[in-house]
């Protein structure tokens, strides 16, 4: 087995405490005067942030194509740019879903998205057991966290992120909005949780980096996950 994983992970970021407050400022009032535009205009915009972000983190850029030359080997160049464009465009828009997320009515939350399947959560819920919501760690994971906080209490895991201003906004909003937010190092607290009964919105990410990660086949790749929980 490979000690190491081939894909193309970014860096571990750094606390980013040279960024101007300005500037963090700024980013937090366009995420929360871009919640009062119409729909379709938040569509164009964020996909004219993902072209921004694609034009300017030209690093990141490049580790999308590789990757998705390693995954998808049986695609040709034009299907593979024409993915990594249109995930560019996603995260662009992801910046616009995440104020969507933190200041819109639930009204509007609702009109994005629905859920289904919802009776076998509240049947497994009956039972007085805890229950894992498994998700994927994509560009929606924020709204559909939303979207499912409308039908259920919820508790959710979360990475904190190292910019304080924009991490102060999504946890004081996720505190707001959720029955709680539990940070994913906290183990314990999430297995007392689950022996209360809760449901919790959990997201698995294949880039894990902790010393207890394992290699396990990803797009048919060694890649390190999530280790299982330890009590």
């Amino acid at each position: 087995m490979q000690d190491a994983s081939p894909f193309i992970l970014p860096p571990a970021c750094k606390p980013n405490s040279s960024t101007p407050v300005l500037a963090n400022l700024a980013a937090h009032g366009f995420m929360r005067l871009a919640v009062i535009l119409p729909y379709p205009v938040q569509i164009a915009l964020g996909q004219g942030i993902g072209w921004l972000m694609r034009q300017l983190a030209r690093r990141r850029w490049r580790i999308t194509l590789k990757n998705l030359e390693l995954c998808f080997p049986e695609l040709d160049p034009a299907a593979r740019l024409k993915l990594a464009r249109a995930h560019f465009a996603s995260l662009g828009l992801a910046i616009i879903e995440f104020g969507m997320c933190w200041w819109a009515s639930p009204e509007r939350i609702r009109r994005l998205g629905c859920t289904e399947g919802i009776e076998y959560l509240r049947a497994a819920r009956a039972k007085g057991k805890g229950v894992i919501l498994l998700a994927s760690h994509f560009t929606t994971l924020e709204i559909c966290g939303r979207v499912m906080g409308l039908e259920t209490d919820l508790y959710l895991m979360y990475r904190p992120i190292r910019n304080p201003v924009i991490e102060y906004v999504q946890r004081r909003s996720r505190e707001r909005l959720f029955e709680r937010a539990i940070q994913r190092n906290d183990i314990r607290l999430m297995l007392r949780s689950l022996k209360e009964g809760k449901p919790i919105w959990y997201a698995t990410d294949q880039g894990y980096r902790g010393k207890s990660s394992v290699m396990v086949p990803f797009f048919g790749i060694p890649a390190p996950p999530t280790p299982p929980c330890r009590g």
